[in-house]
């Protein structure tokens, strides 16, 4: 390093080829020294007289620092950009001395050129988590617990409405900002759930403790309205106390309009529900705590919508579709007039339910072109006529029309009948075969198929049987189609969604048997291979009360008996909360029936969670008491010793303890004459 300092424009070079070497063995040699490489790694930057003093708080733990001091005093290396990006990006690699290399970061987020951090590749997830906690630790009221994290007394006052003086917060960072927006709006960044999930909690920590300008904060605040529709649950969960605090406080005309706007986006129709349902907890966060009157009133009102239009679609829609079938006749006018009475139609539902248009309105409403396809053959030439009105409206092709919403057909029974009356239809309006169908949308084919295979348990196997792959050799079950391409994952998953989100209520009494009549047909390994996942969904279905307790008894019946004795203290701990309903006697009774035979330890196992459980003051643990043995009933830990003791004493003991009971008994008044009777 010393010798190509002299070598003038050329030692750039020379500098940056060593340190690559040094991060080359850091990255690719475990047990190259980490303490070494650390301090190599720093040199360029202590060519910060800050960063100078700062490191000799570090020199205990990093010797080397005092020898990269003397050779940045005596400017024998470049700092470079290209130096500096790739220093900070092999830095944030390395594994140990947080303190030190965080103060480095914090020097280059501080530095004129805070877009090293953009550019070096560090790993942006780590920056914005150690930016998040280094915010929360400053500040006097936190509680730093190591690793383990901080528990920031500021943010948690300043989510539940308690402003943070402004003489508490740190001054803006130069660059902080900028990197988040960055983060927020940077399309490389948001397929990154690790990192989508720690800009979302620096967001709240940011607000809390940091001075932000009103511009910036215009901006960082709009870029960040896109987690409230984020495919992610766990990342919409992070942002929603960042925006409780954002819409609580001062809401420009702007930016009240840009919250709206994310409620209003529009979606593909299949996942039109879904993301509904996403932005739904925002809505009553903003409907709350909106210190707008405005944005408060138009968040309710469309809280009403929402709640009226999902709460019986089907019917709506149902009449929606009569209405625009049957109120006209072929030779009542010609298309013009046609075409203004379903516009008329289309626009007074449009403002009734308050959609901004009528396109938003139709992909809302999922089932209009579903039924229309499903309509009488003597309806068929108006029916084509309003395909062609909700086509104008939506500017699709005919075949994009009908591949869009061709999955949710799927949702209710098909008789042979008009099963070929819907194929005939579909080939003549667009030209397109219902095997194409199947194989385009094949798997929002299969997950609507399996959310109502209870309907029609042969029917629907049938159509899944059509849907296979002619190449395939496997004989057709049901596990086969689960088992394609781990498309079970997916499977399961829509069945989770679709029994907590509230646009499925309508479905959910037949999800239940649906998913009850899916493990029944599954086999059965497979069923136990992936009975971790499975039961994921089971929690879910618990949450709709008496009614899962068929699908937890159809699950429990499939499982062997080791799987089952590996499973039964989770499955007592998820059914907990059904324990209150009649109907788990039967389940009870098929858990604890089978624990017998079950390995000794196995059965302890399952024995501490039941007393657990009945100790507990959550749910009614009488079903369950009825069913332990004695030794597991609810009792003092005195009395348990106790009889432990009895179980385990010499005969003597036993005699002696059983004498003393008698005594005992004797001194309660009105048994003694029992007592004395028997032993007569």
């Amino acid at each position: 390093m010393e010798a190509a300092s002299s070598l003038g424009p050329d030692a750039s070079g020379v500098f940056l080829t060593v340190l690559e070497i040094v991060g080359d063995l850091v990255s690719h040699h475990t047990k190259f020294p980490s303490t070494a490489s650390v301090a190599f790694l720093s040199l360029p930057w202590l060519m910060d007289p800050e960063l100078q003093l700062q490191s000799k708080r570090h020199m205990t733990s990093l010797p080397l620092l005092k020898e990269m001091n003397r050779l940045a005093k005596t400017s024998a290396v470049s700092a470079s950009d290209d130096v500096l990006e790739y220093t900070l990006s092999a830095l944030s690699s390395v594994h140990g001395f947080c303190d030190w290399r965080r103060t480095i970061l914090l020097a280059a987020m501080s530095s004129q050129r805070p877009v090293l951090v953009q550019y070096s590749n560090v790993d942006v997830s780590c920056v914005l988590n150690a930016l998040s906690h280094s915010l929360c630790a400053s500040h006097p009221a936190s509680e730093v617990h190591g690793a383990s994290g901080v528990t920031c007394k500021a943010c948690e006052q300043l989510v539940s409405g308690t402003a943070v003086p402004d003489q508490e917060k740190v001054q803006q960072l130069p660059g902080l900002f900028e990197l988040l927006i960055q983060v927020l709006t940077d399309s490389r960044y948001q397929t990154e759930k690790h990192i989508r999930l720690d800009a979302a909690a620096l967001v709240l920590t940011a607000l809390c403790h940091m001075q932000c300008p009103p511009d910036v904060y215009l901006r960082v605040v709009k870029a960040s309205l896109s987690f409230i529709n984020d495919q992610d649950e766990d990342v919409r969960n992070v942002f929603q106390s960042a925006f409780k605090v954002i819409v609580s406080g001062t809401l420009p005309s702007e930016l009240a309009e840009a919250i709206f706007a994310e409620f209003s986006a529009g979606y593909p129709a299949e996942f039109e529900q879904t993301m509904v349902e996403a932005s739904n907890p925002f809505l009553v966060v903003a409907t709350r705590n909106s210190s707008c009157p405005d944005l408060s009133n138009r968040c309710l009102h469309q809280l009403f919508i929402r709640a009226l239009r999902l709460l019986d679609s089907t019917a709506f829609c149902t009449d929606l579709v009569n209405e625009m079938l049957y109120s006209w006749r072929e030779e009542d006018g010609g298309d013009e007039v046609i075409n203004d009475g379903i516009d008329d139609l289309l626009q007074v539902a449009r403002k009734v339910f308050g959609f901004d248009n009528v396109p938003s309105f139709i992909r809302a409403s999922v089932y209009i072109v579903p039924y229309i396809l499903l309509s009488d053959v003597e309806q068929r030439p108006i029916a084509v006529k309003v395909l062609e009105r909700l086509r104008f409206h939506m500017s699709k092709h005919r075949q994009d029309l009908i591949s869009e919403y061709f999955p949710s057909l799927l949702e209710r029974p098909l008789e042979p009948a008009k099963r070929k009356s819907l194929k005939t239809f579909i080939k003549e309006y667009c030209d397109l075969d219902l095997r194409y169908l199947f194989h385009t949308k094949r798997f929002l084919c299969i997950v609507y198929v399996l959310r109502s295979i209870a309907l029609d348990e042969q029917g629907y196997l049938e159509i899944l049987q059509s849907m296979r792959s002619n190449s395939s050799r496997e004989p057709f079950s049901l596990t086969a189609v689960m088992k394609f391409n781990c498309e079970y994952l997916g499977f399961l998953l829509s069945f989770r969604r679709s029994l907590l989100d509230d646009d499925h209520y309508e479905q959910r009494s037949v999800l239940l048997p649906s998913l009850a009549t899916i493990i029944r047909l599954i086999d059965e390994k497979f069923l136990e291979d992936t009975s971790n996942k499975v039961m994921v969904v089971l929690r879910a279905a618990t949450t709709l009360g008496e009614s899962s307790v068929a699908v937890w008894n159809e699950f429990v019946r499939r499982l062997s008996d080791g799987m089952l004795a590996t499973l039964l203290p989770k499955i007592l701990i998820a059914i907990q909360p059904l324990l209150k309903y009649s109907d788990t006697n039967d389940l009870l009774d098929n858990i604890f029936a089978r624990r017998k035979p079950l390995e000794i330890e196995q059965s302890e196992a399952f024995e501490r969670t039941a007393m657990v459980l009945v100790n507990s003051e959550a749910g009614d643990s009488s079903r369950i008491n009825f069913h332990l043995r004695r030794t597991c009933t609810d009792n003092s830990i005195e009395n348990i010793v106790s009889g432990k003791s009895l179980e385990e004493g010499l005969e003597e003991v036993v005699g002696w303890l059983m004498e003393s009971l008698r005594s005992e008994v004797l001194s309660i008044p009105g048994l003694a004459h029992l007592v004395v009777y028997h032993s007569a």
